[in-house]
């Protein structure tokens, strides 16, 4: 075989092992999308229409919104909306992990929750709405946030690792949720906040916890201070025993990989 012939065999063989990759990454995005169907009844069994499904609800300014995951990324404001005879269906994506479903009626305080798991999914399930339940609570800081001033407070169903609903906070705050009775975890969440996580036991008609304080990271509370000496074990261009303070006067970019 002459050089132009291997070069064009090769040629064809990355071209078929590139299309490989791209139809088993295709094969891939396609499998952890699955088309459901679903029933929303009341606790009498009757179907129940015009009953929004999301797979996280969120809050802002008093206002719970929600979102489906069709794919890699929620779709905001994607109404899932249950027919005149309670069905919904849609194109759900699972990344190979089980999904909450959590459907709202807020004006008349009734919802209800589905786990779904992509391993054994039903050709259609049955979601029950009864009562919710209000849930309550208030947030306070340690240290003024420097960068980005929004708390989160994230509500999971202990049967599924995504959170079905969460309420954003700017800054200190009272937030406000409407859930289905039963089992939850809540996880507070700020960029340089430590995370403060509370089991929940939504069995009253109102629950209200306590205030949570969050206090700043170990990062965090090194803002603002003089930065620390350093030891340099290798170096290009300037003396191994430089420090920070040399610089002065002079344009500096530190890169940091990570902090544990």
């Amino acid at each position: 075989m002459n050089q132009s012939a291997r070069r064009s065999a090769g040629m064809a063989f990355i071209a078929a092992l590139l299309a490989a990759c791209a139809a088993s990454a295709l094969a891939g995005e396609t499998r952890d999308v699955r088309h459901v169907h679903g029933r929303v009844v009341d606790e009498n069994g009757r179907p129940v229409a015009g009953i929004e499904v999301g797979t996280h609800w969120t809050t802002t300014g008093g206002a719970m919104t929600p979102q489906w995951k069709s794919d890699a990324y929620m779709q905001e404001r994607l109404t899932v909306r249950s027919d005149d005879q309670g069905r919904f269906n849609g194109p759900l994506y699972f990344d190979g992990r089980p999904l909450a479903l959590l459907a709202l009626d807020l004006k008349t305080r009734r919802g209800g929750t589905a786990i779904l798991n992509p391993d054994v999914l039903e050709d259609e399930f049955t979601l029950t709405i009864a009562p919710l339940v209000r849930l309550t609570g208030e947030v306070r800081i340690a240290l003024p946030l420097l960068t980005d001033n929004t708390v989160r407070a994230f509500v999971f169903d202990p049967r599924a690792p995504i959170a079905v609903a969460s309420a954003v906070i700017e800054g200190e705050g009272e937030w406000e949720l409407f859930l289905p009775p039963g089992r939850a975890k809540l996880s507070l969440v700020a960029a340089e906040l430590e995370r403060a996580e509370i089991e929940l036991d939504l069995a009253a008609e109102h629950v209200n916890t306590d205030p949570v304080m969050l206090r700043p990271t170990a990062l965090a509370k090194l803002y603002g201070q003089e930065p620390p000496p350093w030891t340099i074990t290798e170096a290009r261009g300037i003396d191994a025993d430089v420090q920070i303070a040399d610089f002065k006067g002079k344009w500096l970019l530190i890169e940091t990989w990570s902090y544990w």
